[in-house]
């Protein structure tokens, strides 16, 4: 086999606050081309970690992206090798929704933005289904359509690498099954993307690759059977029994009530 593409790798990495650290020591490597998925549970320093991978917190170790130390890079390059998109984001003036998506040409446009640029905006505005959004004021939109808005502004970006912090957190179902097609599709397209999920049936859906991060540990799980690794039965805490259905893994609650506690919507 040859060897392995790697779009990021984390040396000896510690981060956290001023004061606080979450996570020391941490190794690891994102491979190129695929779609790896980050779980643990509130608090354990996923976001932490992750904003550490974009550059958006300090940090101590090394992190490579490209075999580029990201230290190293302005934040124009930064912006052009990776793109970050987080739980929430707060418009301070009320622009439109084509006007917040252009925002992420910025990397590559120097005082105006090109037709070019507008033309990849407008397109970015129909990969994530919101066309029909684009004269809307942004701060008059919903939680779930503002972040919608962010995924598109993600997308016309064109970066590479794309670091999604819970990106369907606040969506409805139909629409956190369709960003997550829409990041298989990217995958399929050359791009790599890091993303935290907490369902883990969406997870093992769609994911690639898997990292853990529990107790502050970050481990990276086996490809074959990653529900089987130790680490992740103790994220959940054995409350989760899986079932084989048409090659596919789903989980639902392990039960321990009796009959005392029977649905009480069974008779309904």
């Amino acid at each position: 086999m040859g060897k392995l593409k790697l779009a990021m790798q984390l040396k000896q990495v510690s981060c956290g606050y001023p004061g606080k650290e979450i996570l020391g020591n941490i190794s690891l490597s994102i491979e190129s081309g695929k779609l790896t998925v980050m779980m643990g549970r509130n608090g354990s320093g996923k976001s932490t970690l992750l904003k550490s991978m974009a550059g958006l917190l300090p940090f101590r170790g090394d992190v490579l992206i490209n075999e580029k130390p990201l230290k190293k890079l302005s934040s124009t390059q930064r912006a052009c090798h990776m793109a970050f998109l987080s739980q929430q984001h707060k418009a301070a003036f009320p622009f439109l929704v084509k006007e917040v998506v252009l925002t992420g040409r910025a990397a590559y446009t120097k005082f105006i933005p090109t037709k070019a640029d507008k033309r990849k905006a407008e397109l970015a505005l129909e990969n994530a289904g919101i066309s029909h959004l684009h004269d809307r004021y942004y701060t008059e939109l919903s939680g779930g359509e503002q972040q919608l808005v962010m995924i598109a502004r993600l997308l016309a970006q064109e970066s590479p690498l794309l670091l999604m912090d819970e990106p369907i957190s606040h969506l409805d179902y139909p629409h956190q099954l369709k960003v997550l097609d829409l990041a298989k599709q990217l995958v399929h397209q050359g791009k790599t993307i890091v993303m935290i999920l907490h369902d883990p049936n969406l997870a093992f859906h769609y994911g690639d690759r898997f990292l853990f991060v529990h107790q502050q540990q970050v481990v990276s799980a086996s490809t074959a059977e990653p529900w089987k690794d130790p680490i992740f039965e103790q994220l959940f805490e054995g409350k989760l029994q899986p079932i084989s259905h048409q090659h596919q893994i789903y989980f639902i609650p392990q039960t321990h009530h009796g009959n005392s506690h029977q649905n009480p919507y069974k008779s309904l």
